[in-house]
């Protein structure tokens, strides 16, 4: 909604044009003609929501994440071992490792590109498997 303000405001007051709008801002331009074309502002509404994947597992789950809640940090299950223990009681969804945001570090003496394949290496064994996307901290270190 912001970034229909933004170009109405661009297009009426500034007078720049569409292209340049369109431009600036990373759209079509027949974007930026249907949000000045539109009277009302865009509202989303599903058609349909769709139910978790987790069904009768939910209450499960909620359970082990009261009970986790009060064990002290350290003997509380981690995300990959409570996919583990869904999986045993019948869970066959998937386990996005992206979306966990767990962090790994390895140091190592110089950047080559051997160790940094044994840093990937050692990341997936410690992760237990390879996740579908990765997120880099430094992209343009890693990939010179």
């Amino acid at each position: 909604m912001e970034t229909i303000g933004k170009i109405r405001r661009r297009h009426k007051v500034k007078g720049e044009s569409i292209s340049s709008i369109a431009r600036d801002l990373n759209l079509s331009r027949n974007t930026v003609k249907k949000y000045l074309n539109t009277e009302a502002d865009p509202v989303y509404q599903r058609s349909h929501q769709p139910a978790p994947k987790l069904g009768a597992i939910q209450s499960v789950l909620e359970i082990w994440l009261e009970q986790d809640s009060q064990r002290p940090k350290r003997e509380r299950r981690t995300a990959q071992r409570l996919f583990e223990d869904l999986q045993r009681e019948g869970y066959s969804g998937a386990y996005d490792l992206t979306h966990s945001r767990q962090m790994f570090l390895a140091a190592y003496p110089r950047e080559s590109q051997e160790m940094v394949f044994d840093a990937h290496n050692r990341a997936f064994a410690f992760f237990g498997g390879v996740p579908n996307r990765m997120i880099y901290e430094n992209e343009q270190r890693e990939f010179q």
